[in-house]
């Protein structure tokens, strides 16, 4: 599995990425499908630098929420942002201290594409998750990850190497048959579109480039990273002519 080094300069990039109108959206999309009735108890998976659960844990929905993360610099970051309601364990997504169906509600965004043992991610899940209770899981495709720019050939090699930035690449397409395969009843799965025209250094597009760059320059050179970042900037100066389209999409169970 390729991973980033979460330290504190890429948690702080990555907050200013959770910040963009585009990031918020995608938050309000997933509490949406999440319908959370009061009162209800809610697992945020893989949940960072605590944006989602202080948002589910609000004096609206009355919910107690719990996130987990493996990563100790998140976590930190989450304990300042999340209110006293909201408690926070460090742990992965394949084993969670917590007794069976402890849960009303689950949520995870991102997280099962960079997880190898995927299976068992999602047999843990369905222990910790009440009878009757439901998770919104949304994934990313990122074949469906689009920069317009000039050099069609470079792009397709700085696209082909950043596939293996994460174990599941494809995941957000095959999702539904994942989960159905691992006994879940999928009830609604959803594509969420971003489209981005722009890479202004407050969008989530200027934030997503920077960590492909960042990986690429890494895996196959800085020189060809940085010739494919200098051209799209380029041509979003002249006018927006590099467009980027993100289809990751969502399943509710």
């Amino acid at each position: 599995m390729s991973s980033f080094d979460y330290d504190g300069s890429a948690v702080a990039r990555e907050e200013a990425n959770y910040q963009t109108p585009t990031a918020r959206e995608r938050r309000a999309f997933v509490r949406a499908q999440l319908a959370i009735d009061s009162g209800e108890s809610v697992l945020s998976i893989g949940c960072g630098s605590g944006f989602e659960p202080a948002e589910l844990a609000t004096a609206e929905s009355s919910a107690s929420a719990i996130g987990i993360d493996v990563n100790p610099v998140m976590l930190a970051r989450a304990r300042e942002r999340c209110s006293r309601d909201v408690s926070l364990l460090r742990a992965d997504a394949t084993h969670f201290s917590v007794e069976d169906t402890t849960f009303d509600e689950a949520v995870s965004v991102q997280v099962y594409e960079y997880i190898e043992e995927l299976t068992g991610a999602l047999a843990e899940l369905r222990r910790v998750l009440d009878e009757d209770g439901r998770a919104v899981i949304y994934e990313t495709d990122w074949d469906s990850l689009v920069w317009q720019a000039s050099d069609a050939e470079r792009t397709e090699r700085v696209l082909d190497v950043w596939d293996d930035h994460c174990v599941h690449p494809r995941l957000g397409s095959e999702l539904q048959a994942t989960l159905q395969s691992s006994g879940f009843a999928v009830k609604n799965a959803t594509a969420f579109p971003i489209v981005l025209t722009e890479l202004g250094e407050d969008t989530f597009a200027h934030h997503l480039l920077e960590f492909v760059w960042e990986f690429v320059s890494q895996h196959l050179g800085s020189e060809t990273a940085q010739a494919w970042a200098d051209d799209l900037r380029s041509l979003d100066d002249r006018g927006g002519s590099a467009e980027n389209l993100l289809n990751p999409r969502s399943s509710a169970i």
